[in-house]
């Protein structure tokens, strides 16, 4: 992905950059949730179907509720923020735009992050990556990166916000014909 960023410039390299690192806060909530998710379903077994999938909404609310007041801090706080580590206009507004994202994937982060988690407790291995799968798809992932950056660079030369939607609205699309 980086590759494809690097064609808009430094400004938007380093905007991603501050962004990634902001927004890595969101996720730290819901890894531990889903250590716990582990043990519980992994406790509960195969055997209880109805178990695993009340602990699963459980574990799924209660990931989404810890992440989701973080996202909508670094989004409502993304630009004083950002501006700690750069006064860089270019960097900011891309810095800001990563954070964005980040705030709109948080239920799809959530669930991606919990179902793996039952997954591993269930015990089915082969499983792991299934959700992020389901969600993007190893080629469609990749066409959706390809297209968002083409779109950019085609059309406004720099404007990482543009890459961003194409990429999300691709992931927006597949999780909801899905119907996950």
């Amino acid at each position: 992905m980086i590759a494809i960023i690097v064609k808009f410039g430094t400004d938007a390299v380093a905007g991603n950059a501050i962004g990634e690192v902001l927004t890595q806060f969101n996720y730290m909530p819901s890894f531990g949730v889903a250590t716990a998710t582990v043990v519980l379903v992994a406790h509960a077994g195969q055997a209880d179907f109805q178990a695993v999938r009340r602990l699963t909404k459980q574990t799924y609310s209660l990931s989404l509720s810890l992440m989701l007041p973080i996202a909508l801090f670094l989004f409502g706080f993304g630009q004083p923020l950002t501006q700690l580590y750069t006064a860089d206009g270019g960097a900011v507004q891309a810095s800001l735009s990563v954070i964005l994202f980040s705030l709109l994937g948080v239920p799809m982060t959530a669930g991606t992050v919990i179902y793996t988690a039952v997954w591993q407790g269930l015990g089915n291995a082969s499983c792991l990556f299934m959700p992020r799968r389901l969600v993007c798809g190893s080629s469609s992932h990749c066409s959706r990166l390809f297209s968002g950056g083409k779109a950019g660079l085609a059309c406004l030369e720099f404007d990482a916000l543009l890459f961003w939607t194409m990429a999300f609205a691709g992931y927006f699309y597949k999780y909801s014909i899905n119907g996950k």
